[in-house]
């Protein structure tokens, strides 16, 4: 029972990685909004020592998502890193808008990409459509499952769109070019 303990003590670094992720057509100003009360909720748990926080594209190419690298206070002034992060889930839940993920920081990490949980299964297709139904039933599945917890997907399939028809003959007789009005709607909604 010792030498377990001791193991479990191992992978305890005293660091926490964060992701959180709010809707796919959340503004920025609202998801930096939620990301502070969300590093709030962190930094006031007394086990925490430091919360770095930042939001934006630099961290997936979304404007959604956000990440917190936490800091935990020495192991003899705390709980477990694992109790943290279940105090931090029940605390966090409290903040509508935002999935907040977190994952205990290890010494050696396995894979190339960057995940918001601690395991991740990856689905491949040529088929977009066929991909999305087959990620949805996997989820569905493991959700119901009490062994999995903060199951989630990085497919962005629910994003609010819209479809424009250009008149090209009517623009045309304006004196409208094609690539005047692309740069227009570029103007008004590129990022």
């Amino acid at each position: 029972r010792q030498a377990a303990n001791l193991g479990q003590l191992a992978l305890d670094i005293g660091q926490i990685q964060v992701t959180t992720e709010g809707s796919e057509d959340v503004s920025f100003d609202e998801m930096v909004r939620l990301q502070q009360r969300a590093a709030t909720i962190v930094r006031e748990h007394p086990g925490v020592a430091a919360v770095n926080s930042f939001n934006g594209s630099g961290v997936s190419g979304t404007i959604n998502n956000g990440r917190m690298f936490v800091t935990l206070k020495p192991r003899s002034e705390r709980a477990s890193a694992k109790q943290i992060i279940e105090d931090l889930r029940k605390q966090l839940r409290s903040v509508a808008g935002i999935n907040v993920f977190m994952r205990p920081v290890q010494n050696l990490q396995l894979g190339g990409r960057q995940s918001k949980a601690q395991y991740q299964y990856i689905l491949q297709s040529v088929n977009a459509g066929e991909i999305a139904e087959w990620a949805r039933k996997l989820q569905d599945a493991l959700r119901g499952d009490p062994l999995f917890r903060d199951v989630t997907s990085d497919a962005q399939f629910r994003g609010l769109q819209a479809k424009l028809q250009i008149d090209q003959e009517r623009a045309a007789t304006l004196g409208v070019s094609i690539e005047a009005t692309r740069q227009a709607l570029y103007n008004a909604f590129g990022e």
